[in-house]
């Protein structure tokens, strides 16, 4: 073919093709001419909007056509919402006459609101494109414009640009494209039937006028639409949260959440827990297995609402995601992540908004665990997490229950909210030992302790957190299992009282017979005070008033509508490193509402009436416990169905858990007696009476495998609980040894629990055979000049927090050494707010100038600490910590009975490699703390 015979081939054919296109254009230009629109004045009285929401039913207080306020004409179409908490991402519907989907098509309505947020949008629908992951035909939402001028009328429009559409598309398209196999979306006869308003509704009252809808212009699609009641997919919720409480199904529902680590499914049924975490929401298969076996499931963030989140760091907008598909319907919650940093509530807002438009089929619960601005958290998710791992550390047992109670205090009302636990030491604790260094591990108590402790703050949810397979055979992994599975179990017994009631009050509990006189603590005056005012206790000149004061044991009353739970809990100084004994007799607590004298106490074997000695007393109820173990569970009633229930419920778990029971024992005194044996090889001081703890633990042991042979499972499960006293009492006393001449616990790295005590022993043996230590080498840490401070190098990193006072400097007021000291000083702006301000951000951070060492020595880190007033804000007060094994082997101070006076302390640490090393100092709570001859002193390895 010549170039003239080409050239008129393309003429011709562009020529055909100029033809054909104004032949349509002008077809279309007559169709939109002749088109019409749609029109809703909302004159009529029959409400048009729908409320899609299934939570709406509670929160729609008013929902109809009013003849007041009214834009134009004589009606507007008005709905009143309310609530106690924020509800974001709802939802409403208003059908529209099915128009052909093209660049023109655009709706437009007036709104009036006295809170800004309401959008405007319309539902796209491609007939010709099946949705890969629903099976039905895709759908698509576009948004238009945001309301943003409260109590006035605002015109809000979205119309369906080429690019708008454009973009919605390439959203969808970049989530599908593995099921597309390489085809793109079909677009073909694509129309708009539904047009919709999102808002999220704020806590208390949110008023909704509209008026004046014009959608169009029309063009009726080419293909008939399908019947609405064909198309629209039944919504359901399965987990419905509200008023402090979550059921399933409706049925009162208390998740227990295990991370999933390539567990086997009959590991994860026989657990306990009802809920797994997995990352990936796509994989079916497992979606399918774990759905088969009876578990729910938690899924993280598809990656795609991550992704679209992160945009907003670089002020990008961010899209929307695709409907999710139904195979998704194991799972009951979306996870957000943990431990989410203050500064990351927008991007946490956005992956909530893109779910939930995504999820309005099965309208999942989001989850997020966070640290600080609980309250902003609050209104962004449905299940608020706040966590501390504080085994190991210097956070005490009754301090984590205070700042759990503390943080659900900072989530909206009525906002639930969740922990996790810690069951295996923390990464931090793990990376920072060397490889011949024991691994530490979690005492079966702690992992009690600390998911007691949250059911006693009024948590509804709880985690178990752990790095490794629950089949692991790590030492101490069989005992978490168990331990694990025991708490577990007793959560599920007793799951209609704690998901369904509230925390009403945490009383002290008393330990120790009553005054001999009779009259009570108080005297004649009152058998018991009804606030339990300690300090006149305390002055009272009682001894036995002031042995009671002193008990470490703290009870929750929980109030449900089937009877009142009362969960006394040992909270023991020093029992996140090795718990003591646990056990009392002659307790005595102060409740209020008692109106039943029949009580139960329920254990994972068995429901039985309980010796509970109830007086009446000015200000409540005294009750009095003859013997306790570490925690009990009273249910005190007058349902005698739920008594009957909980009965059948436990006959059908009784048998398992006491063989758990008895399992857990048998493991726990192997290996206890394995490092008791390590220990008497080393140079520790002996425990005279330990052949006697064993001998009564072993007796104990024997008794219980034979009473479970029996089927005498309650026993056995008693006996089982002597041995686990018997060998906290041998495991306290050697750590007590350890930590006799130490300022802290975390003093040494080896003190931090019973199993790692040989390796304490071991290091103090080696620094016996080396010579004497080095001079101080950090000579600026006498704080003399700030100067000296300014030349070597120290950093100081305030919190740059507009809300908080914060500054450190040199002052004379008697230093421990020379001639001054360094004062550290925070304070809260607004003292005013109630309850006292809590510190989300450090106010003060201090670090030393980097001191070189070598690897093999041995370092000792020392100084002296004066808290000048008691440290208020948080449970941290005044931290030190090395850069050798960071914040978790912190030191702490929050004040007590040492304020005012200098406290010596030193950490002892080995150097695994050359480099620098710092010593921090982090003011984290608010008060005046001084610090004064910080030491750097290193012993060489010869």
């Amino acid at each position: 073919m010549d170039g003239t015979q080409r050239d008129r081939w393309t003429t011709g054919s562009g020529a055909w093709t100029l033809g054909v296109a104004c032949a349509l254009l002008c077809g279309l230009l007559v169709r939109t001419a002749l088109a019409e629109e749609f029109r809703e004045n909302f004159e009529s009285q029959q409400s048009s909007w729908r409320t899609v929401s299934d939570a709406a039913s509670s929160v729609v207080s008013a929902h109809g056509r009013v003849t007041q306020l009214a834009r134009s004409g004589k009606r507007a179409e008005r709905l009143l919402i309310t609530s106690e908490t924020t509800r974001p991402g709802f939802l409403l519907e208003h059908d529209v006459a099915p128009a052909r989907l093209f660049s023109d098509l655009k709706a437009s309505l007036w709104i009036r609101s006295n809170r800004p947020g309401v959008r405007v949008g319309m539902r796209l629908r491609f007939p010709n494109q099946v949705d890969p992951r629903t099976g039905r035909i895709l759908e698509v939402d576009l948004l238009g414009a945001e309301y943003t001028e409260p109590l006035g009328w605002q015109q809000l429009e979205c119309q369906a640009t080429d690019r708008v559409v454009a973009q919605a598309l390439a959203r969808v398209r970049a989530q599908i494209a593995r099921q597309l196999d390489g085809h793109d979306i079909d677009k073909r006869d694509a129309y708009v039937d539904q047009l919709l308003l999102v808002l999220d509704v704020e806590a208390g009252a949110t008023e909704l006028l509209i008026d004046d809808l014009i959608f169009g212009p029309v063009i009726p699609p080419v293909r008939k639409t399908q019947p609405e009641q064909s198309r629209r997919r039944e919504r359901r919720r399965p987990v419905v949260i509200g008023d402090d409480r979550l059921s399933l199904e409706g049925e009162p529902f208390f998740p227990m959440i295990l991370p999933y680590h390539g567990e086997s499914l009959d590991a994860l049924s026989e657990s306990g827990i009802n809920v797994v975490w997995i990352e990936d929401a796509d994989d079916q298969p497992l979606l399918s297995a774990l759905g088969q076996a009876g578990l729910s499931v938690m899924a993280s963030v598809p990656p795609a609402a991550v992704m679209q989140a992160s945009r907003l760091r670089y002020g990008e907008p961010a899209a929307g995601l695709l409907p999710i598909p139904d195979e998704t319907s194991p799972i009951l919650f979306w996870n957000v992540g943990t431990r989410i940093p203050s500064r990351a509530v927008r991007e946490v807002g956005v992956q909530a908004e893109l779910l939930r438009n995504a999820d309005r089929h099965f309208i999942r619960p989001i989850v997020a665990d966070v640290v600080g601005r609980e309250r902003e958290y609050s209104r962004k998710v449905d299940l608020l997490g706040t966590s501390r791992h504080i085994v190991h550390t210097t956070v005490s047992p009754l301090a984590y229950l205070e700042l759990l109670e503390q943080k659900r205090r900072l989530a909206l009302p009525g906002k639930p909210t969740f922990t996790w636990i810690g069951t295996e030491p923390s990464s931090a604790t793990v990376s920072s030992r060397g490889p011949e260094a024991t691994m530490p591990v979690v005492e079966p108590e702690q992992v009690w302790m600390q998911g007691y402790a949250a059911l006693s703050a009024g948590c509804k949810a709880i985690g178990f957190w752990k790095y490794s397979p629950l089949n692991a055979d790590d030492p101490g992994a069989e005992e978490r299992r168990l331990a694990i599975e025991l708490f577990a179990t007793h959560v599920r017994l007793l799951q209609r009282w704690l998901a369904a009631g509230k925390v009403e009050e945490t009383v002290p509990v008393l330990q120790g017979a009553p005054p001999a006189t009779g009259k009570g603590l108080l005297g004649a005056e009152s058998p018991l005070l009804s606030q339990w005012d300690r300090f006149k206790l305390e002055v009272s000149g009682d001894p036995a008033a002031k042995s009671a004061v002193s008990s470490p044991i703290r009870a929750a009353v929980i109030r449900s509508e089937s009877g009142l739970l009362v969960l006394p809990v040992w909270y023991g100084e020093d029992g996140q490193f090795q718990p003591p004994r646990m056990t009392a007799g002659d307790l005595r607590m102060l409740v209020h509402g008692v109106d039943s004298a029949q009580a139960w106490e329920i254990t994972t074997t068995s429901v039985r009436p309980f010796p509970l000695a109830l007086e009446r007393v000015a200000g409540g109820t005294e009750v009095r416990l003859s013997s306790f173990d570490q925690f009990t569970a009273i249910l005190i009633t007058a349902d005698a169905t739920s008594v009957n229930k909980l009965q059948q419920e436990i006959a059908a778990v009784r048998g398992r858990m006491a063989e758990s029971w008895v399992k857990l024992a048998r493991a726990k005194l192997d290996r206890v007696r394995s490092v008791h044996d390590e220990l008497d090889e080393s140079i520790a001081p002996r425990v005279w009476h330990a052949r006697s703890i064993f001998s009564a633990a072993e007796r104990y042991a024997q008794d219980a495998e034979r009473e479970l042979s029996r089927a005498n499972y309650d026993h056995a499960r008693v006996l089982s609980r002597k041995v686990l006293e018997l060998t906290r009492v041998l495991q306290r006393k050697h750590w007590e040894n350890a930590v006799s001449t130490l300022s802290s616990p975390v003093s040494s790295p080896h003190t931090i629990c019973y199993s790692t005590l040989p390796d304490h022993w071991r290091l103090l043996a080696t620094i016996g055979r080396r010579p004497g230590h080095s001079e101080n080498l950090l000579p600026s840490g006498t704080f003399e000049s700030v100067a000296q401070m300014s030349t070597a190098n120290w950093h100081n990193d305030p919190a740059e927090n507009p809300e908080i006072q914060a500054f450190a400097e040199l002052v004379s007021y008697e230093p421990a050494e020379g001639d001054y000291c360094l004062r550290l000083v925070s304070a809260p702006v607004d003292k005013t707010i109630a309850g006292g301000p809590t510190v989300d951000d450090v106010p003060i951070r201090m670090t030393s100038p980097p001191v070189m060492l070598r690897q093999d020595q041995i370092v000792v880190f020392s100084g002296r600490v004066r808290v000048m007033s008691p440290l208020s804000g948080s449970p941290d007060g005044l931290m030190i910590y090395d850069s050798l094994k960071g914040t978790v082997a912190a030191q702490r101070w929050t004040g007590g009975a040492e304020v005012g006076t200098w406290q010596p302390f030193a950490l002892i640490r080995r150097v695994r490699q050359d480099g620098p090393v710092t010593l921090t100092l982090e003011l984290r709570g608010f008060g005046e703390v001084h610090v004064d001859d910080l030491q750097i002193r290193a012993i060489e390895s010869r």
